[in-house]
């Protein structure tokens, strides 16, 4: 009984000091050079769409090292959220995304 008192304990306070215990995605060290698409870097930097996925259901804490690793993982240098889908607490959770690897 005892050590079920403490284990609870010890997540409460878990909970109340950190506010989540979500899993956080780390980012690929390669893709942190992933980046998202801008106007100047469409209209200058040859930028060729390769390719589009969809993130239905995540953490919006791990909303964008989700995307930028997948990015990196289709070759990508850059993407696009065209269409958010799902929200959490007014942040994204769940989009569709686009893409492009620019030179």
């Amino acid at each position: 009984m005892f050590k079920v008192v403490c284990t609870t304990l010890l997540l409460l306070i878990t909970l109340m000091t950190t506010g989540c215990v979500t899993r956080k995605i780390p980012v690929d060290p390669e893709a942190t050079k992933v980046r998202m698409m801008s106007d100047f870097t469409e209209k200058h930097m040859q930028c060729e769409k390769i390719d589009t996925f969809v993130l239905e259901d995540g953490h919006p804490n791990n909303f964008y090292p989700y995307i930028k690793n997948t990015t990196y993982m289709l070759s990508g240098t850059h993407f696009n959220v065209d269409k958010v889908i799902k929200t959490r607490n007014e942040l994204p959770a769940g989009a569709q995304v686009s893409v492009y690897h620019c030179k």
